[in-house]
């Protein structure tokens, strides 16, 4: 939908150690456990409501290639260096275990095409399907063109040990990233020391009660 000028925004804070021990028991990433939990929370969500889509929501998600895109001397001594994917987030599951299963194998590609084709590529192959999903609810007439994706998902790696300021300890990270026309939800994460910060930015009037998102993702 077209967004107004009004945003909403909920944050919180997830233990590390209770991912950790889902990712080595399910033997996967702590991103795919993160986005898992992110896609059960969004199936509550919308269960609860009945307005849970027959097929599976998907996510742009960014994907860093710093590691994996060296430069001409071979080297990867690039900043921020990423690709983008699409990935199906599996609210269509209902059973935890499958959904993060299927996540992993969803998110496992995305990252060999990126590895693959390099990011610079992914950018360029992506373009067309984000820019229609921003473009389509701009224009005046209706569409029967479905969107590539509903929202954006994004793990950002934060500081590894506790920080202070002044002496001043910094609690929560809680980051609040950018929700656009078609794209009405952006879901940011953030690992600080034992903890991950997780923020939902939407407007206002398209996903009410967004708040509502924090126990269900607890």
């Amino acid at each position: 939908a077209k967004l107004g000028p009004r945003r909403a925004a909920a944050g919180t804070r997830l233990d590390r150690g209770r991912i950790r021990a889902a990712q080595d028991a399910a033997v996967v990433t702590s991103n795919d456990v993160v986005t898992a939990l992110i896609a059960g929370a969004l199936r509550a969500w919308l269960l609860e409501r009945d307005q849970l889509p027959e097929r599976s929501m998907v996510a742009m998600c960014p994907v860093s290639v710093r590691d994996r895109d060296p430069d001409a001397t071979g080297e990867s001594n690039s900043g921020n260096k990423f690709g983008l994917g699409l990935c199906p987030l599996g609210t269509d599951i209902a059973d935890p275990a499958e959904r993060l299963a299927f996540i992993h194998l969803a998110m496992a590609n995305i990252k060999n095409q990126v590895t693959t084709k390099g990011s610079d590529a992914m950018l360029a192959v992506m373009g067309p399907a984000i820019g229609s999903t921003v473009v389509l609810p701009l224009l005046p007439f209706s569409t029967l063109v479905p969107p590539s994706c509903n929202m954006a998902i994004s793990n950002v790696p934060g500081p590894r040990e506790d920080m202070y300021y002044n002496g001043a300890h910094l609690d929560e990270i809680y980051p609040v990233s950018s929700a656009f026309d078609g794209m009405g939800l952006n879901v940011t994460v953030c690992n600080y020391a034992d903890r991950v910060g997780v923020g939902y930015v939407t407007d206002y009037d398209v996903m009410p009660r967004i708040a509502e998102l924090i126990p269900l993702t607890e």
